[in-house]
């Protein structure tokens, strides 16, 4: 059975040198010598870009004040950086376990208590490799969005009876829902429940299948339930949140939101907060919520542009374009001015000139984000240079900018969510223009 460990290649990531060799000694007394190592997320990140791909990562939870280990597994899935053929194991103090797992919105593979023996590692990578092999063909549809495909590898593992007939049954209900088959999905996660009546994924999928189908009642009434069971699943606050906001009803919404942010007090829950409260029209809430984002990501690996972007934005709209342009040179210093942040910012700094009568400026910097933005199309730099045209006055060429990024993005949250709101505020400047004429 050793002998299925020899050729496994294993990343391991923590901050003491001490406890990388003791890790090192105990995967060696398994014949697993292919071994790399990393003290800091920056460095596991440069191994997983140009080392190829690890079959299997251990990560200590507490890396450094910059980047946890849950922080570091958040950035390389949100990058895809974590293949789905890599077992990902968190290596946590026994001690600290219960409020770990609680706060962990991206799960891992498994949790590895410490103080740990080599032969508890070989169980663990027993289990998990046995799991990873049965489920390869599976997963592999669905890294490459096959998801037809992936109904057909799920039901050969039902009908195997498989020891994995659980997981199959949840991946063939999420591939169910996105092609739309909302009664085949509906019927997998029966399946499910039938075997096991408490499963929290399943009775989130049955509300989210209920919701694509729009029946929001039903939808809310089976998310409300789970709520009573586990009032820390962060998910079904997510799916509330969408509920009231597909109703308009937002204070609703951003309330759900923020209970989510209460259990999982993470950046990228600021991050989702802030994003729907600058949608929704709430600047004083996004406002503080894109900075305390930025806070919690300083100096961490996952930082991310959006947030200064955003908050820029932000700032413009709530009328105070010079703080907004001293957030975008912060931003230059931090994430350089090129791609995406370049091709935004250069939109939201000519909203900030607008806004302080410098026409000549606001020209300048509306060429060259047209000029970063060869193909309009479903990103943020098409929404936020409608969005900078609009202001400049030139609303036909905004609108028809805003048209392409919807219909390039189809179910994008985020994207059709600022659509709305750019289209409430021009009908409403609309309005209030012609309330004035008529005064």
């Amino acid at each position: 059975m050793i002998k299925r460990f020899a050729n496994l290649r294993v990343l391991v990531v923590d901050d003491m040198s001490a406890m990388r060799a003791a890790i090192k000694v105990q995967l060696a007394e398994m014949e697993i010598v292919n071994v790399d190592q990393a003290g800091n997320a920056d460095d596991a990140i440069r191994m997983l870009e140009t080392r190829g791909e690890y079959d299997a990562i251990f990560c200590d939870y507490n890396l450094n004040k910059a980047t946890s280990g849950q922080q570091f597994l958040e950035f390389i899935k949100s990058q895809e950086l974590l293949p789905p053929n890599t077992i990902f194991i968190m290596v946590t103090a026994e001690a600290e376990y219960g409020s770990v797992v609680s706060a962990a919105e991206f799960q891992p593979d498994d949790y590895l208590l410490k103080p740990f023996t080599a032969s508890k590692i070989k169980s663990r990578l027993e289990r998990l490799i046995d799991r990873r092999d049965a489920l390869r063909p599976l997963m592999q549809r669905l890294a490459k969005k096959d998801f037809t495909g992936a109904v057909v590898e799920s039901d050969k593992l039902i009908k195997a009876n498989s020891k994995w007939i659980m997981e199959a049954l949840r991946r063939k209900g999420e591939a169910q829902l996105q092609t739309g088959r909302h009664e085949d999905a509906i019927t997998a996660y029966q399946a499910a429940l039938a075997m096991r009546s408490d499963l929290g994924w399943a009775q989130l999928g049955l509300a989210r299948v209920h919701f694509a189908a729009g029946r929001l009642d039903e939808a809310g009434a089976i998310a409300n339930g789970i709520l009573e069971q586990n009032g820390a699943y962060v998910l079904v606050y997510d799916l509330l949140a969408e509920i009231a906001e597909d109703r308009g009803d937002f204070e609703s919404a951003l309330d759900f939101l923020k209970q989510a942010l209460a259990v999982v007090p993470s950046a990228r829950r600021n991050r989702i907060v802030a994003e729907a409260a600058y949608r929704m029209g709430n600047l004083e809430v996004a406002r503080t919520s894109f900075e305390q984002a930025i806070r919690k990501t300083k100096g961490s690996i996952t930082a991310q542009a959006t947030d200064c972007l955003f908050l820029a934005q932000t700032l413009v709209d709530s009328g105070e374009p010079k703080q907004a342009l001293l957030v975008l040179e912060a931003g230059v210093e931090e994430f350089g001015d090129r791609g995406v942040f370049a091709q935004v910012q250069a939109s939201i700094k000519a909203q900030a000139y607008i806004r302080q009568d410098d026409a000549a400026s606001a020209r300048k910097m509306l060429v060259r984000a047209g000029n970063l933005i060869p193909e309009p199309g479903g990103n943020l730099a098409t929404v936020f240079m409608a969005k900078a045209l609009l202001a400049a006055g030139e609303a036909e060429e905004g609108m028809k900018l805003l048209d392409i990024a919807v219909r390039g993005a189809p179910g994008n949250r985020t994207i059709e969510g600022l659509a709305k709101k750019m289209r409430r505020d021009v009908a409403g400047l609309t309005r209030k223009a012609e309330l004035s004429g008529v005064a």
